[in-house]
């Protein structure tokens, strides 16, 4: 259950308990009894006894009557608005305690109010009393920060959040139990309120344990980058001896044929063994850029008529001009970076067709574009597309190839540079992604410096 769905459950269980005599109603219904005591009271001892004297005594009866009857039916008000609200605090207590994932509530002033035995046994702590406390301590006491490790601000806390009435946060972060092991969790948070627009009244804060995800992920990522390291030799070994075989002039042309292909998918399996490669250093942080200053256009040149070997069915064709577009950047990884846009341009172009590449650059920036008239992408998927091993047309073609991980990595190394990538598509029209790095007028005093 997450944050806004346990936020909803509290408001319900709250308004269902509430009583239908609230406390503005009594007030009014004690007043008209009193009222009407105050008229009737009089005439009535009048009426049932017709001496002064005992007119007085029967009037003062009336009276104290008037008062134990009103005393007994404000107790038995109050009694029923009390258990109703026990009743209500119960079941939150119950329903709070036994559900699986761990909550904490935090009242107005940021501070954690109640927590359920989920949450102890996710934070390492025996009672209560051990969270509650501020969350500032909190998140000190518990080293809680990104899962990157970086401290995450005051106001950008979850229950911050929703305590301003926010209801779509969520992130993941990694806490330190009190026994000293690191876990990953992803955390959100919803406002609770009454009912709907009113006033927030506390925030409830829903943890997840993800640390077995990360575990795998991180068996997955060792895997693969074990698996690339033993590929590169054999594909190697392949495209070496396919091109030697090249050189001799007694072949027939079938087999020149069939080793040009051999040689071709050598390279493709390269690339694809060199994103494996990557993929875990840019996962692991291992990864080191070696910058210095290149001209874009002259890197994109490059790798167009590299590219070019490869597509008999496309024309691939620059635009720009040589000079004016220099960045500071690490060679080997905007290539990648360059490679894998193109090759996908090709590959989601089946028929053919062509493929531009531009470069211009503006006052801050230089941006490099690769436009291709493919099968575009559908909409319901373009918000995946640069999620690690998403593939968005899988069984669409022929013979896609590849394992989802280009995108993911031309981001990653393009944030590492400072820069940036967006697409820009129509189903069945094609598509056309930019890739915007700093020019080099920004950045020479520091990377340059520096590279």
């Amino acid at each position: 259950m997450d944050a806004k769905t346990w936020a909803r459950l509290g408001g319900r269980i709250r308004t269902g308990a509430r009583s239908t005599l609230t406390p503005a109603r009594a007030v009014v219904l004690y007043i008209v009894t009193g009222l009407l005591w105050i008229a009737l009271a009089d005439p009535l001892a009048g009426a049932l006894v017709g001496e002064a004297e005992s007119h007085q005594r029967l009037h003062v009866a009336l009276s104290w009557g008037f008062v134990g009857l009103t005393s007994l039916a404000m107790l038995a008000l109050v009694r029923r608005a009390l258990g109703a609200l026990q009743f209500s605090e119960r079941t939150l207590r119950a329903t709070m305690q036994s559900l699986a994932d761990p909550l904490l509530m935090v009242d107005l002033g940021g501070n954690v109010v109640d927590a359920n035995r989920a949450a102890l046994d996710m934070f390492g702590v025996q009672a209560k009393s051990e969270l509650s406390m501020s969350l500032g301590r909190l998140a000190e006491r518990f080293d809680i920060r990104y899962s990157d490790g970086s401290r995450i601000p005051p106001e950008r806390h979850v229950s911050a959040a929703a305590l301003r009435g926010e209801v779509e946060n969520q992130y993941e972060a990694l806490i330190r139990r009190a026994d000293g092991g690191d876990r990953f969790i992803t955390v959100s948070a919803a406002p609770v309120r009454e009912h709907a627009g009113a006033p927030v009244r506390m925030a409830v804060v829903a943890l997840h344990d993800i640390q077995h995800l990360k575990d795998l992920e991180k068996l997955r990522d060792d895997f693969l980058s074990i698996a690339a390291h033993e590929l590169k030799t054999p594909v190697a070994t392949i495209k070496g001896y396919a091109q030697l075989l090249q050189r001799s002039s007694s072949l027939p042309e079938d087999a020149v044929r069939a080793l040009a292909v051999i040689t071709r998918q050598c390279d493709r399996m390269d690339r694809m063994v060199r994103d494996l490669l990557e993929l875990s250093r840019v996962t692991g942080a291992r990864i080191h850029l070696s910058t210095e200053p290149l001209d874009l256009q002259r890197l994109a040149a490059d790798a167009v008529d590299r590219m070019r070997l490869l597509a008999r069915r496309h024309h691939i064709k620059m635009e720009g001009d040589e000079g004016g577009a220099l960045v500071v950047v690490d060679r080997e990884r905007i290539d990648q970076v360059l490679i894998n846009l193109l090759d996908n341009a090709i590959k989601f172009s089946p028929n053919g067709g062509e493929i531009v590449v531009r470069v211009a650059r503006s006052a801050q920036e230089v941006v490099l574009s690769v436009a291709d008239s493919g099968i575009g992408i559908p909409i319901e998927r373009q918000g995946r597309l640069f999620e690690r091993f998403y593939q968005a047309h899988v069984g669409e073609l022929r013979n896609p190839g590849g394992m989802g991980v280009g995108l993911y990595l031309a981001r990653e190394l393009l944030e590492l540079h400072g820069g940036r990538i967006w697409f820009r598509t129509e189903p069945g029209s094609g598509t056309t992604f930019f890739v915007a790095l700093p020019c080099v007028t920004r950045v020479a005093q520091g990377a340059v410096a520096g590279s």
